[in-house]
């Protein structure tokens, strides 16, 4: 069986801001917390890891190349201490250059959209990511189902529920 013989997939190499090399192009995230997976051009992979702070103003450095975007993860606190995460995967890889001496900044605030519809009486809301991707929404990491409220024009609830993934 040649599947035992197989080697493990190695794991990607993990960067974060000030632990690599500050030669080459800079990458921000975009958001405070947030982490990327990116495949270079030999089809080896990086984490960049801003998970505890400082996406949007910190730095990691890569040599120059273009990489492809694979997966992404956003990070935020609630008020009351609960950790929420989204997380996405492109449907199909997005380019990021990366150019010596210039930054690139990797996800935005309109990364996430949130879209909803009413027709007929049907209730129909899209949460998406990056290039329409399907995300994943987590607390206290465990992913969750979305609630929802239809109020009337009074504001008062008329039907509430839970939407399913899919």
């Amino acid at each position: 069986m040649a599947f035992l013989e197989s080697q493990p997939f190695p794991l990607p190499t993990r960067l974060t801001p000030g632990a690599s090399d500050a030669s080459g192009g800079e990458v921000r995230a975009g958001f405070d917390r947030a982490s990327v997976l990116l495949r270079n051009s030999d089809g080896k992979f990086v984490r960049l890891d801003w998970e505890s702070g400082g996406g949007a103003e910190k730095s990691i450095h890569l040599p120059p190349g273009t990489y492809q975007l694979r997966g992404y993860r956003i990070l935020k606190k609630a008020k009351d201490g609960t950790d929420w995460f989204i997380s996405g995967i492109p449907p199909k890889p997005v380019d990021v250059r990366v150019e010596a001496g210039k930054r690139a900044s990797l996800l935005s605030e309109d990364t996430i959209t949130v879209a909803s519809r009413n027709v007929g009486g049907n209730l129909g809301m899209e949460i998406r990511g990056l290039h329409h991707s399907g995300v994943s929404i987590y607390r206290s990491g465990k992913r969750i189902p979305i609630s929802y409220e239809l109020l009337d024009a009074a504001g008062k609830v008329v039907e509430s529920g839970r939407m399913t993934y899919g």
